[in-house]
């Protein structure tokens, strides 16, 4: 009989792999043929007792500074700490589709319109702490156009999740270790709207107009409002700073601590 066969029945991946560590099954090379496929290669024990990536969950409307907040908490956590938007995962559209989308006349603020799915899989990834860097898509809002791989992602010590859904969808908002939602006014919300579509997306003012009276300002009432229910924090806009900030990479640095000490006595 294999020893991975007989820890096979010890709770715990990690202790599981801690354990053929232990006892020369895992190293920093390969696995040995003992226990090929169920050792990770090149993992350390200091690698297998770390605690997994900290997901953190942030939305709100458009416009209300949810990319600004995970932008300014990455740089206030500091080492491993990484961005990543729902904006990836739109979904390509067909010739005729991105000339509509030109004019304003294709809906963005929907879940539909984003493979959420595929997101979750990719976090799912993410919390099972196995393979890096990730490979994730990327989307190019001229061409609307969606490049699978084109963004590696490093190991985390915590990934700040940002965008429209991430509290709305059941799966997504399930991966998160803590959940907010920023508020603001939505005519400021307009404002950074129509700046951001113009200037950094290449959007005419025009149909970015049309998107947020057909689209964005429904899209709010009837799928982002009501997901603030599922938030643990709150963020008014206008708070979307220094105490925010502290609030939340303290938690992230506490966490990482308690679950690296629970790790370490396991």
């Amino acid at each position: 009989m294999r020893w991975c066969d007989v820890l096979a029945t010890v709770g715990g991946r990690r202790v599981q792999l801690a354990l053929l560590w232990a006892l020369g099954c895992c190293s920093a090379g390969s696995p040995s043929t003992d226990c090929k496929g169920t050792c990770d290669v090149g993992k350390t024990l200091q690698d297998i007792l770390r605690p997994p990536p900290l997901l953190v969950g942030i939305s709100g409307g458009s416009g209300c500074g949810k990319t600004r907040l995970a932008n300014e908490l990455a740089a206030r956590i500091g080492q491993d700490a990484y961005t990543l938007s729902t904006d990836n995962y739109y979904r390509t559209l067909s010739e005729q589709d991105h000339f509509k989308a030109l004019e304003g006349g294709i809906n963005f603020d929907t879940p539909e319109a984003l493979d959420l799915a595929q997101m979750a899989v990719d976090l799912m990834r993410v919390k099972e702490d196995l393979e890096w860097p990730l490979l994730l898509p990327s989307y190019n809002f001229s061409s609307h156009h969606q490049t699978l791989g084109k963004v590696p992602l490093p190991r985390p010590r915590a990934l700040l999740v940002e965008g429209l859904f991430v509290l709305q969808s059941q799966e997504l908002r399930e991966l998160m270790d803590v959940r907010l939602f920023v508020q603001d006014d939505l005519d400021r919300c307009l404002s950074r709207r129509l700046r951001r579509d113009t200037v950094e997306r290449g959007i005419p003012l025009a149909a970015s107009l049309i998107q947020y009276e057909q689209y964005v300002r429904p899209a709010y009432t009837e799928f982002i409002a009501p997901s603030a229910v599922h938030a643990d924090l709150l963020i008014p806009s206008r708070l979307n700073g220094e105490r925010a900030l502290e609030l939340v990479s303290g938690w992230v640095a506490n966490r990482t601590l308690v679950l690296s000490g629970r790790a370490e006595s396991q």
